[in-house]
């Protein structure tokens, strides 16, 4: 986990599920990302990486105990951005969701066989890559100037 403060969009590495005043958490893997953006102007609201492994097995109660079963929580990863921030340009492999009222961009890790474990390398990769073109499509962009 990470936590970022809320103004000066500083990061925190913490692994003890301590939420620091003034802090919100955010996912490891995208925080470098999403503090580039709010520095530049373009202030996010949500965002998810994208889980590679917790999104292929969810543990659910049953009568006999608890089992794991395969989700249906589909691997994404996405960020939703404040109400009137327009994008110069989508980074690669997105797109905006048109049913959100609110600027989402969101991009579908499509991998055969996604929840299968054996499938949980390919679903990393697959994160990790975005995550660096992410990184460097928000270094590229332009300051936001409304």
């Amino acid at each position: 986990m990470a936590c970022m403060h809320k103004e000066t969009y500083k990061i925190l590495h913490n692994d003890y599920r301590i939420l620091p005043e003034g802090y919100v958490e955010i996912d490891e893997l995208i925080a470098p990302t999403i503090q580039v953006l709010n520095r530049k102007g373009y202030i996010t609201r949500y965002c998810c990486s994208g889980h590679s492994f917790e999104d292929c097995l969810e543990l659910i109660k049953t009568e006999n105990g608890s089992e794991y079963q395969e989700s249906t929580i589909p691997l994404t990863s996405y960020i939703i951005f404040e109400e009137g921030i327009t994008l110069p340009v989508l980074p690669c492999c997105f797109v905006i969701d048109p049913d959100n009222p609110m600027l989402e961009i969101r991009k579908w890790h499509y991998i055969d066989n996604a929840y299968d474990l054996s499938q949980f390398y390919e679903r990393t990769r697959s994160v990790l890559e975005t995550m660096k073109q992410l990184y460097q499509w928000a270094l590229d962009l332009p300051d936001f100037k409304k």
